[in-house]
């Protein structure tokens, strides 16, 4: 867990994010603005991007749509924790939705 977090606060203290809350990035994905959601749709993806295969470890075959929406129900959940940047909540939701398992170091 300890390695998860150094992991999660080095990849996003780098990234630059457009969003700066969940509360901005919750208010995209559930405006009925088309445009908005797929702004918050391009920002999701470019963050799992970020943390592919590092924090992040998606199942082959997992859409786009998917990743959207385990990130806006982790948002819908977790309220009290919007204020926090947009960026590490993506990384919280799909982490604890698909964690990447500890590889063994060769």
């Amino acid at each position: 867990m300890k390695n998860f977090l150094v992991s999660l606060l080095l990849i996003c203290s780098t990234a630059q994010a457009q969003y700066q809350s969940g509360n901005e990035l919750y208010a995209d994905l559930t405006s009925s603005s088309p445009q908005s959601k797929m702004y918050a749709l391009g920002y999701i993806v470019g963050v799992t991007d970020a943390v592919l295969n590092i924090v992040v470890c998606i199942n082959p075959g997992v859409t786009q749509g998917q990743l959207q929406d385990v990130v806006k129900n982790y948002l819908f959940a977790n309220p009290q924790n919007r204020d926090i940047p947009a960026n590490y909540l993506v990384v919280a939701a799909l982490g604890q939705h698909w964690p990447c398992k500890d590889r063994k170091k060769s």
